[in-house]
């Protein structure tokens, strides 16, 4: 299990190194932002923990949304309860201090369980089938020798959905993912990226098209 403490004070930051490493924890204190996808690319298990107190609101959505974009459990430590995490995945704990270390491994050791049993596999990034490619690193669909090229946002919205085709996928769930993009994401929002992912696949309707599903969301749906 690899630990990576973003933006910890150092006092506390010493004290966690020490207890986790007493439990043979594999310990990465993250010293630059950008630093957390090599971390993240690894063969192990990675959970994060994150001091809300010493985040800045752009630091933490930026967490947030590298934990949901890869379901990559994080435990927010925090002294308030201004920022919920309701509506996120269980894989996002929030723990207002003080906390015992104790609670906190206990927490971690819940958290792996999870992760563990979940049918999503953390490190995924592409979704390969006999007709297409759909990659997280690009943020291509590739069909053939035919490439399309998606946003950020569009790509978020279009992985989740190809994770489970022909499964519908609540607009509610779209949007928390997309909120992790873009502050006071609403409905309209998933419609219009929905909008135009549809048009990108225009050319690839013989294999792939999202359907609406009136009152309950939208499914991606397959065709072999």
């Amino acid at each position: 299990m690899k630990i990576i403490l973003v933006q910890q004070q150092d006092i506390v930051k010493e004290a966690l190194i020490d207890c986790f490493q007493r439990q043979q924890y594999h310990v990465v204190d993250l010293q630059q932002k950008m630093q957390i996808f090599d971390e993240i690319d690894s063969s192990q298990p990675v959970i994060m923990i994150c001091n809300e107190g010493c985040l800045t609101e752009g630091e933490y959505a930026f967490y947030q949304k590298v934990s949901v974009v890869n379901q990559i459990p994080m435990i927010i430590l925090t002294e308030k309860n201004n920022r919920l995490t309701d509506g996120l995945p269980e894989y996002i704990r929030k723990l207002r201090r003080p906390i015992t270390f104790a609670k906190l491994v206990q927490l971690i050791e819940e958290l792996q369980e999870s992760a563990v049993q979940s049918s999503y596999v953390c490190e995924q990034k592409v979704i390969k089938t006999k007709n297409w490619e759909l990659s997280m690193d690009t943020y291509e669909l590739k069909i053939a020798e035919v490439k399309t090229s998606f946003s950020p946002k569009e790509m978020v919205i279009f992985f989740r959905l190809a994770k489970q085709p022909n499964t519908v996928v609540t607009r509610d769930e779209l949007q928390e993912i997309l909120a992790t993009e873009v502050v006071n994401a609403d409905y309209r929002m998933v419609d219009y990226h929905i909008r135009r992912i549809r048009k990108k696949l225009v050319p690839f309707i013989k294999f792939l098209e999202i359907k609406t599903v009136y009152g309950a969301g939208y499914q991606l749906l397959i065709r072999e």
